[in-house]
């Protein structure tokens, strides 16, 4: 195993280590997700591990970016699935990066990168049970009954003739869980998903109407599937409501207690725990002007969005922004900047002692305010959330804000806020960042270049990403410095 790392460039011309990873040189042409996945397949076939994929396996999952992996587990079988799982991306050199538990589901992040600088991000949804609002209606046991062997195409090693045969949930079946998951939570019914009822033989249409049956009652459980036959998606829609308060009806008259239960643990894995244990991603990149900071976080934008599928992502400017800009404080809502000010930074001179601890304090204020009212709560779903600068900016340019460099309240206020997970220091040489953009003087971007680089060496959960390189390179150094786990010291 090859320990790499990177080396930037100071202005004197000596040199700064940026962040290394382990990484292993994969024996084929794939990515290293689907080498820990195929290892943890026949990890769990060793083990007898009761279990099924739902969704995810096809060819089409594998063109499609972001496209994670569905399947279901005997309740019993979940922590050996998981050991399982820790094995093989122990083997394949894969990390597990996030992982999100409800009463019947984990949600596990794997990341992989090769010494090419190759990276994958997986997503694998793990299902003890498919649930309405936290309450179960059909169980991990019944769907096992419906499973045999078929063959995960997207997992099929290159130079391999055949695919991985791994139990997977017949598609009549597969089909009906990936239309209630929408139908039951809420309303909605995709008109391509709806002919899996046809597909299904006799006998598999039948066990499926009186499933049907059970979770709505004998009337409205034919109407749905009537429905499901025709594929009448305005029937469909206008049964949805009906349909989910007639499930959860059902089910809390013949199971209140449980049915509670999974309720108020649902609630609080959904709700509350994302308050302390937030989920997705948050990453601030810092540096200065001209230093390719923009471009960077674009890419890595692109490559990562995809992989965050709520719809709540968001790059921010500087700050949450839940207080107004001071500008549009002072000039009643209308800021006096335009789009030529922007050019210069350092237009207005700093505020004096007084001034410059009132506009640090507003700026540590928007953060420690901004946090829990904007950020968490786009937090609390998958999300992945992008700083384009961020407080500790004020630490090495002050004077853009307006706040002296000799005022102390930007140091002290830095250590308290909150802060993302990750802060990206990119840095480049100055002859690059004033030949690319001059916005500011030569003499200052050379004393900002190496700011940032003490700044980082003093502050070990900082990483350096040199950004006067080609783009792919830059990009491999930020997601290495996003995902790789830390070393202890």
């Amino acid at each position: 195993m090859e320990n790499l790392s990177s080396k930037a460039v100071r202005s004197d011309g000596s040199t700064q280590n940026l962040s290394g990873s382990n990484a292993r040189t994969l024996p084929f042409d794939s990515t290293p997700t689907e080498v820990a996945t195929n290892y943890w397949f026949a990890a769990l076939e060793a083990a007898e591990i009761r279990f099924a994929l739902l969704r995810g396996q096809d060819l089409k999952s594998r063109e499609r970016a972001g496209s994670d992996l569905d399947l279901i587990v005997h309740p019993d079988d979940l922590t050996g699935l998981k050991d399982c799982l820790e094995a093989a991306c122990e083997h394949s050199g894969v990390h597990i990066v996030q992982e999100f538990r409800t009463p019947h589901s984990v949600q596990i992040q794997l990341h992989g990168r090769t010494d090419e600088g190759i990276h994958s991000l997986l997503t694998l949804d793990i299902h003890t049970a498919e649930t309405c609002y936290g309450v179960a209606y059909l169980s991990a046991e019944r769907l096992l009954t419906v499973s045999g062997q078929a063959p995960a195409e997207r997992f099929q090693i290159p130079g391999n003739q055949n695919p991985p045969m791994v139990p997977t949930v017949r598609p009549g079946w597969a089909g009906l869980v990936r239309f209630l998951g929408a139908f039951l939570s809420g309303g909605v019914v995709d008109a391509g998903r709806l002919s899996f009822l046809k597909e299904a033989g006799p006998r598999e249409r039948a066990a499926i109407r009186l499933e049907l049956g059970l979770w709505f009652g004998s009337s409205l459980g034919e109407r749905i599937d009537s429905a499901l036959m025709c594929e009448d998606e305005v029937g469909l829609r206008s049964m949805a409501h009906r349909a989910r308060r007639t499930l959860l009806r059902r089910k809390y008259r013949y199971a209140p207690l449980t049915s509670l239960r999974e309720t108020v643990g649902t609630a609080f894995a959904l709700r509350l725990r994302p308050l302390f244990q937030p989920r997705g991603l948050c990453a601030a990149f810092i540096g200065t002007d001209g230093s390719g900071k923009t471009t960077l976080i674009e890419a890595v934008n692109q490559f990562l969005e995809p992989h965050y599928r709520d719809g709540q992502n968001k790059v921010h400017k500087l700050r949450p922004g839940f207080l107004p800009q001071i500008n549009r404080l002072v000039n009643w809502k209308e800021s006096s900047y335009t789009a030529e000010d922007c050019k210069e930074p350092h237009r207005a001179k700093p505020s004096g002692l007084v001034g410059s601890a009132l506009r640090a304090t507003w700026y540590a204020a928007d953060c420690v305010l901004g946090w829990p009212l904007r950020v968490l709560p786009l937090r609390r779903r998958n999300s992945l959330q992008i700083f384009d600068r961020y407080y500790h900016d004020f630490l090495v340019d002050p004077e853009r804000a307006r706040i002296n460099r000799s005022s102390r309240v930007t140091q002290w206020a830095a250590k308290y806020i909150p802060r993302p997970e990750r802060i990206l220091v990119c840095v480049a040489d100055p002859e690059w960042i004033t030949e690319r953009k001059l916005e500011l003087p030569p003499h200052e971007v050379h004393r900002q270049a190496n700011a940032y680089f003490d700044l980082a060496e003093n502050d070990d959960s900082l990483d350096l990403i040199r950004t006067d390189c080609d783009l792919s390179e830059s990009l491999d150094q930020a997601l290495t410095a996003l995902f790789q786990p830390r070393v202890s010291a």
